[in-house]
């Protein structure tokens, strides 16, 4: 069925939704009215909010965008100080946090004598307040 040019979002939507009975009285098919019966995995659009790369109830021009995935791209994790690098494993799986050492073994030939010690603390702007 063609929409008319001049027809509301809402009556689009209308349209769509006849369509799709339309087209599945064709399949012979039964339309589903409850979730339990549906036999894919069910998302719900509260799953969905905050997460990389989804939108939801997007309007781009006249057309009305329930759901947007975009494709996402790998990234690596941030770079770490040299000091920093016996003591955490990072991951490139987004879902594994990176864990710290409890303790290292250090060859004092091979490491840095910069690395090696305490550090100095950072100089203290004036008039800034440090608790301790």
């Amino acid at each position: 069925m063609a929409a008319p040019e001049n027809i509301t979002v809402a009556q689009r939507n209308l349209i769509q939704a006849l369509d799709y009975l339309l087209y599945l009285d064709k399949l012979r098919t039964k339309p589903m009215v409850r979730l339990a019966e549906h036999k894919l995995p069910i998302f719900h659009e509260a799953d969905c909010f905050g997460l990389p790369g989804i939108a939801t109830g997007l309007i781009e021009g006249d057309t009305e965008v329930w759901l947007l995935v975009r494709r996402l791209r790998a990234e690596a994790p941030p770079k770490l100080h040299a000091w920093l690098l016996p003591w955490v494993s990072l991951s490139n799986d987004p879902t594994k946090p990176p864990s710290i050492a409890e303790r290292i073994e250090l060859d004092q030939d091979k490491v840095p004598p910069e690395t090696i010690g305490p550090r100095p603390l950072p100089a203290v702007p004036a008039g800034a307040l440090y608790l301790l």
